[in-house]
């Protein structure tokens, strides 16, 4: 289970990420078409669009990647565009456009790296939010099905058993937790190094 979110989470940062870059790269219409397909898609809760493609087209573990990280990428998407939108204003853009750098080596080269800030708390959060939509579709047994192992089908097998044998659903529900609180701590270490290095790195004032 924690395997699947994080490649949902990555398949989430990627896809994010890439339509970001390209939205502030280009502006104009390609811009607002970007913006308001992903507008469309955040009017829908994961959890609904997830247990509706997986009631219509089966409990696959593939399409549960590819629903849960593509129904991600669109906040990501925003956020990164907005970094990226401010990213370009900078001196250190103008620069590289003017030594002749071509948009792919602008956006992947100077603009990427100089907002990893935002995409690392996203990171963090992706996963724990992947990890626990994953975890509640194993639950109502639409996800990881026996005889695999996850956290959420422990929790949904073992609950009617909760007043005899406590720990058999208190030891995964512990285990959620501790992943969110720790990923969420490494997230925001992650941050602070992030701000730390803008200190030393030209460009990211």
């Amino acid at each position: 289970m924690v395997i699947l979110g994080f490649l949902a989470a990555t398949l989430a940062i990627a896809s994010g990420t890439a339509l970001g870059l390209i939205a502030a790269q280009r502006r104009g219409v390609v811009d607002e078409v970007i913006m308001r397909l992903g507008d469309i898609l955040l009017a829908f809760p994961q959890m609904i669009l997830a247990l509706l493609f997986v009631s219509v087209l089966g409990s696959h573990l593939w399409l549960i990647v590819l629903v849960v990280g593509l129904s991600a990428a669109p906040q990501i998407a925003r956020i990164m565009r907005t970094a990226a939108a401010s990213a370009l204003l900078q001196d250190y853009i103008a620069a590289a456009q003017m030594q002749g750098a071509s948009r792919f080596h602008i956006l992947l080269r100077e603009v990427l790296p100089n907002i990893l800030a935002p995409l690392r708390v996203q990171a963090g959060l992706r996963v724990t939010y992947s990890v626990q939509i994953i975890a509640a579709l194993s639950f109502l047994g639409l996800g990881v099905l026996p005889p695999q192992a996850d956290w959420g089908l422990m929790i949904g097998e073992n609950r009617l058993g909760l007043t005899s044998n406590p720990w058999s659903v208190l030891v995964p529900v512990m285990a959620l937790a501790l992943l969110t609180i720790g990923m969420t701590f490494a997230s925001a270490g992650d941050t602070s190094i992030a701000r730390l290095e803008s200190i030393a790195v030209p460009g990211n004032e």
